[in-house]
C-alpha cells in the first residue's frame, strides 16, 4: 500500500457517521465543485495593491483562531497564503467562465470564517489546487513544493475531519449548509487525490474506493437536512428552487442506458453476478447515461462539467464499491464509462488527463478478451 493511499484510508477510518443516518441513498452534490516543521514559503502571492485585502483576510483568520478552541487549531503564514489563494488565484483559474463558481467561492469563505472544520477544509482544498499550479524554480524545487502542498492538503483535511467529528452530532437547520459545503469540498479533494495516482490500476481503484467511503460518511450526515440545505444553497447562489424536486426525482429514477451504455448493461444482465450485484451495476450504468446526457447539455464552463463527476460517485450504491474492490470485470467496464465522464470534465483542474489514464489502465488490466467492450470508450478518450 502506498503512503498516499494509507493516509486516505486512515482518514476514512477516523470518520464515524452517526447511527441511523446512513440508508445507502446519497443526495447528489449540486455544488460546482497540527503544526509541523516544513520548509515553507511565507510570502503571500499578492501584489502590493492587495495589502488591504490581505490584512482583512488575516483579521478573519484570527477571528477563527479565537473561536476554534480545539486541539490543532494553530494557523500559520502558509495557511494565510492558502486562504488568500482560494479567494483570488483559485477562483480566477478554476472558474474563470462561471459566475456560479465565483459566487460559490465567496460564500464558502464567508461561512468558513465562523466554522473551524470548514475553514480547515477550504485550506486543504486550496493546497491541493495550488499543487497543480507550481511552475517556479527548477524541476527539483517544483517537485519539493508540490510534495509539500500535497502533504499540507492531507494534513489539513485530516484536521478538518477531526474537528468535524466533535460537532457532527449537533447538526441543525442553522449549520446544515456548512456541513454540506464541507462535504462538497471534501469529496472533490478526495477524488482529486485518488485520480491523481499514476501507479498500477489496483492502487488507483483502492484509492477511489477509500475516497467513496470517506465522502459517503460525511454526506450521510446531511441526508436528514437536505430540504433546508437545498433552500439555503439556492438563496446563496441567487437561484430558484423551482424544478429542483423534479430534477432530483429524475436522478432517483435514473436514465435508460442507450448506445454503448446499453451494451454494458446487457453485459451485466448476462453475467454470473447475483441479482443484488446486477441491480447495483444497473443503477451505476443508468447514472452514467444520465451524467453523460447532462454533460452534453453544457457547451462551456468546465466548473459546471465537473459537478457530474462528483454526482455519479456519491450516488453509487454501496454494493458497487464492493464489486470494485473485488475487481469484478463488469464493474471495471462500468468504471471505464466513468473514466469517460471524467474525461469530459478534463478542463477542470481536478481531472486533466485522469479520465484517459483510468480508461487505459482498465483496458491494460482486463486484457484482450474485454477489449471489444472498452474499444468505443478508448476511442472517445484517445480521439
Amino acid at each position: 500500500m502506498s503512503k498516499g493511499n494509507a493516509s486516505l484510508i486512515s482518514r476514512v477510518s477516523s470518520f464515524h457517521s452517526p447511527a441511523g443516518t446512513t440508508d445507502g441513498r446519497m443526495h447528489p452534490v449540486r455544488t460546482p465543485f497540527a503544526p509541523r516543521s516544513y520548509p515553507i514559503r511565507t510570502e503571500c502571492e499578492a501584489s502590493s495593491g492587495d495589502a488591504a485585502q490581505a490584512q482583512q483576510v488575516a483579521h478573519r483568520l484570527q477571528t477563527v483562531v479565537d473561536s476554534a478552541g480545539t486541539p490543532g487549531a494553530l494557523f500559520t503564514a502558509t495557511h494565510l497564503e492558502l486562504l488568500h489563494y482560494f479567494l483570488n488565484s483559485f477562483k480566477q483559474s478554476a472558474a474563470p467562465d462561471s459566475i456560479r463558481g465565483a459566487r460559490f467561492c465567496d460564500f464558502v469563505a464567508r461561512y468558513a470564517y465562523s466554522t473551524p472544520y470548514l475553514l480547515d477544509q477550504v485550506l486543504a482544498f486550496s493546497a491541493a489546487h495550488k499543487s497543480t499550479m507550481v511552475d517556479d524554480g527548477d524541476e527539483q524545487q517544483q517537485h519539493q513544493r508540490r510534495e509539500f502542498l500535497l502533504a499540507e492538503a492531507v494534513y489539513l483535511q485530516t484536521r478538518a475531519l477531526t474537528k468535524f467529528n466533535l460537532v457532527q452530532h449537533n447538526i441543525s437547520e442553522d449549520n446544515c449548509l456548512q456541513v454540506y459545503l464541507f462535504s462538497s469540498l471534501l469529496s472533490q479533494q478526495a477524488t482529486f487525490e485518488a485520480l491523481s495516482f499514476r501507479g498500477e490500476l489496483p492502487g488507483l481503484l483502492d484509492r477511489l474506493v477509500s475516497s467513496l467511503a470517506l465522502c459517503r460518511g460525511v454526506i450521510a450526515v446531511t441526508a436528514l437536512w437536505w430540504r433546508p440545505i437545498r433552500v439555503k444553497l439556492a438563496a446563496e447562489m441567487g437561484e430558484s428552487t423551482d424544478g429542483q424536486a423534479e430534477e432530483e426525482a429524475s436522478w432517483a429514477r435514473g436514465t435508460l442506458p442507450r448506445g454503448h451504455f446499453a451494451k454494458i448493461l446487457q453485459l451485466v444482465t448476462q453475467s454470473s453476478l447475483n441479482q443484488s450485484a446486477r441491480d447495483a451495476c444497473g443503477r451505476a450504468v443508468g447514472l452514467l447515461q444520465q451524467m453523460a446526457d447532462d454533460q452534453a447539455s453544457l457547451t462551456t464552463q468546465h466548473f459546471e462539467q465537473s459537478a457530474f463527476v462528483q454526482r455519479w460517485l456519491v450516488m453509487l450504491p454501496v454494493e458497487f464499491s464492493d464489486l470494485i474492490s473485488q475487481r469484478r470485470p463488469e464493474a471495471l467496464v462500468i468504471m471505464a464509462g466513468f473514466g469517460l465522464i471524467v474525461y469530459n470534465a478534463r478542463g477542470y483542474w481536478d481531472y486533466g488527463t485522469s479520465g484517459r489514464h483510468l480508461v487505459e489502465s482498465i483496458d491494460r488490466y482486463l486484457g484482450p478478451y474485454w477489449n471489444p467492450m472498452l474499444e468505443p470508450i478508448l476511442q472517445a478518450v484517445q480521439g
